[in-house]
């Protein structure tokens, strides 16, 4: 698992200790654009993603604007396996053999 993945967007997965929630941005996008999402689960976050990139497209559409895709770099991609790898640790119960809180892909 590397980052949360729609229609050729990628998007961080980061933790908030403080708000007890899941929350992330669409990675690779212009400068002044940005698009986040949030969840209480796994399941929200990645269905909250795939709402926000299905908006950023609709207005893309509606304003006769070409949308901008994910362009990866190294740097981008560490930030991004390192929450990742985070939020990986996050799902998996300590105790078990089996991860069933795995993000969707």
């Amino acid at each position: 698992m590397e980052s949360l993945k729609y229609k050729g967007y990628s998007g961080s997965i980061e933790y908030s200790k403080a708000d007890n929630c899941l929350h992330g941005k669409v990675i690779g996008l212009d400068k002044g654009t940005c698009i986040t999402y949030e969840g209480d689960t796994a399941l929200e976050l990645y269905e909250d993603f795939k709402g926000a990139i299905d908006d950023y497209l609709d207005y893309c559409k509606d304003k006769g604007i070409q949308p901008k895709t994910f362009s990866p770099s190294t740097e981008t991609f560490s930030k991004v396996f390192l929450s990742a790898n985070f939020a990986k640790s996050v799902f998996t119960p300590k105790h078990s053999t089996q991860n069933n809180h795995s993000i969707p892909q």
